[in-house]
């Protein structure tokens, strides 16, 4: 399939993204409670150039601090027992979002290409829209819209950003957060046979204070430590 091509352009015109005030609690708790990195999915709804972030929701995936990854069986059967059956939800189904627990929100190649399989699914000039997200633990966001009517890929600077009230007056408390984790996120340590994963991946934003080490920091030994690794790996060669 030919890669899409979105205009990189001056932007006159900013999309107007509000974000519901529980969804937003709800995003900013999934990061706070998980040591790991979380991913989550949210319904938007849209009016012209206001996209509204209604809701979002945990959906089973397994996580290291770095990785997030879904069995495409489990995902497939939540996905058709919670959206499928609602055409108002599989409409709205158009958020991603994740954590960068602590790093920056800078986008990662592992990032990238997802986002790139996503958007590959819809049809250029068209009324469809997806929104993607990273957040850190310290509150840093980043947002990327894409509009596939004008073809246009937002990012964050691009966008103008706010929370709304409530939507439904439903009370949000912390344990409803913890059950929800504890029912979709599988906390995944580390293990030898996951050193290839990792040293795929560019993880940007990060360096290592012991050795400095800056080219794909993830190689460095100390930051494989860092990641769950054993102290045994220290005698790998893994500089």
């Amino acid at each position: 399939m030919a890669m899409k091509i979105f205009k990189s352009i001056e932007v006159t015109k900013r999309p107007q993204v509000k974000i519901d005030a529980q969804a937003f609690v709800k995003m900013l708790m999934y990061t706070a409670k998980c040591s790991t990195e979380v991913a989550w999915y949210g319904f938007v709804s849209r009016d012209k150039d206001t996209y509204t972030i209604e809701d979002v929701f945990l959906f089973p995936q397994s996580v290291t601090e770095a990785t997030v990854s879904v069995e495409e069986e489990k995902l497939a059967l939540w996905h058709d027992e919670n959206i499928g059956k609602d055409p108002d939800k599989v409409d709205k189904f158009r958020f991603h979002g994740h954590s960068h627990p602590n790093s920056n929100v800078k986008l990662s190649k592992v990032d990238v290409d997802y986002r790139l399989q996503t958007t590959s699914e819809y049809q250029p000039e068209t009324q469809e829209y997806h929104l993607f997200m990273i957040i850190n633990k310290s509150g840093e966001i980043s947002l990327q819209l894409f509009d596939f009517f004008d073809m246009i890929a937002y990012s964050t600077d691009d966008i103008d950003i706010s929370v709304t009230g409530g939507s439904d007056g439903n009370e949000l408390t912390l344990a409803m957060i913890c059950d929800e984790i504890d029912q979709f996120v599988e906390v995944r340590t580390p293990g030898i046979s996951t050193i290839d994963e990792l040293l795929k991946d560019d993880i940007t934003g990060e360096s290592c204070l012991e050795c400095k080490y800056l080219d794909r920091p993830i190689k460095c030994k100390h930051m494989l430590i860092s990641k769950g690794f054993p102290e045994c790996l220290k005698e790998e060669g893994l500089e």
